[in-house]
């Protein structure tokens, strides 16, 4: 089964969708941030997970290695119509690049006073590992840390080093047949 495929995957006692739903908790696991699996959200559209952290994030996980307009359109509209003012993650099957040569996790939506704004979610370091905006507000959507941009594009690495052991989880636990709840191998 590749990674991006549709089949089901047990994952430390969750049942997922998918193995790429899967590998996205035990990255979110690796790092440390709590997560609920299949929140109910706005109308129109299904989030795949909420982030909760210094506020609540709504993921939705994407079949694409970046999130097509139309997931973003479809996001932010049923978002927007249901007066979630919240921010919103979309995830690939892995973490993009962006034009400055680093990387991202993959698109956020920040509401600005009538419309979301979208960007790269890139890595920030401030308060602890989380994520922001890459041009408007550089908040650190985990720990609620804020100082300018200070922080903003670090922890590249840790992104990197928790993708890799979360494909390496997902796949470990997708092929573990007898069921038992084990503890995350970091």
């Amino acid at each position: 089964m590749e990674l991006g495929s549709n089949g089901p995957c047990r994952y430390f006692g969750l049942h997922f969708e998918s193995r790429l739903h899967a590998t996205w908790a035990a990255f979110f696991d690796h790092l440390g941030w709590h997560y609920e699996y299949r929140p109910f959200g706005p109308r129109g559209w299904a989030p795949t997970f909420s982030l909760i952290g210094a506020s609540t994030v709504l993921v939705g996980v994407e079949p694409e290695l970046k999130p097509t307009p139309a997931a973003r359109l479809l996001a932010s509209g049923s978002s927007r119509v249901a007066g979630h003012r919240g921010d919103i993650l979309l995830l690939g099957t892995g973490l993009g690049s962006i034009r400055a040569g680093g990387i991202a996790l993959g698109a956020i939506a920040e509401w600005c006073g009538g419309d979301y704004g979208w960007g790269d979610a890139v890595p920030h370091v401030g308060g602890g590992i989380g994520f922001c905006h890459d041009s408007l507000s550089y908040r650190n959507r985990m720990t609620g840390f804020h100082d300018g941009d200070r922080g903003a594009g670090d922890g590249e690495e840790r992104f990197v080093e928790a993708w890799r052991a979360a494909r390496r989880a997902a796949l470990i636990a997708d092929r573990a047949a007898d069921g038992r709840v084990r503890r995350p191998p970091w």
